[in-house]
């Protein structure tokens, strides 16, 4: 009889960011708030792509950053969640990916004569993880308050 054993090995955790990522939040007085939508909503444990926007612009707010629409500064979280099921119930949860970014319109010196626009971020900070079922919602929440605090906290660092 043959036994299969599966080992998952998964880091969560951010690193302070770079004076050149502190930097760039200098002077930086509003953003917008664009959340992907996740891939497969009905295989996410109950996380929206709303329950993330208010999660973010929430903080932002509390920390003195006006949230607006339609900004070439923006906040980028993409959340990618995939269900892991086996039949006798091991290994039920969540494997995910959330990457939290400062994104921002940018002419590329190279294209100044094309005027081509692009985006491009700026800072950013991501994580891996595996989460059990029922607590899918609450710490994905948790994450993206905590990656959202990486991010203020630079910013604060930057315009003291």
């Amino acid at each position: 009889m043959k036994k299969l054993c599966l080992i998952f090995i998964f880091g969560v955790g951010a690193v302070t960011a770079s004076f050149a990522q502190q930097h760039v939040l200098k002077g930086l007085k509003q953003v917008e708030v664009v959340v992907e939508d996740l891939q497969n909503p009905e295989e996410s444990g109950g996380v929206t792509r709303e329950y993330l926007e208010t999660i973010i612009e929430l903080k932002l707010r509390q920390n003195g950053i006006k949230v607006i629409k339609d900004s070439e500064t923006f906040i980028y979280l993409n959340l990618n969640i995939i269900r892991l099921t086996r039949k006798n119930g091991m290994f039920d949860g969540f494997v995910y990916n959330s990457s939290l970014q400062l994104k921002e319109v940018v002419l590329p010196y190279s294209d100044l004569d094309e005027e081509k626009i692009r985006v491009a971020a700026s800072w950013d900070t991501s994580s891996l993880g595996f989460d059990p079922e029922p607590f899918i919602k609450t710490d994905i929440g948790e994450l993206v308050k905590q990656q959202t605090d990486f991010f203020i906290n630079d910013y604060l660092k930057a315009n003291r």
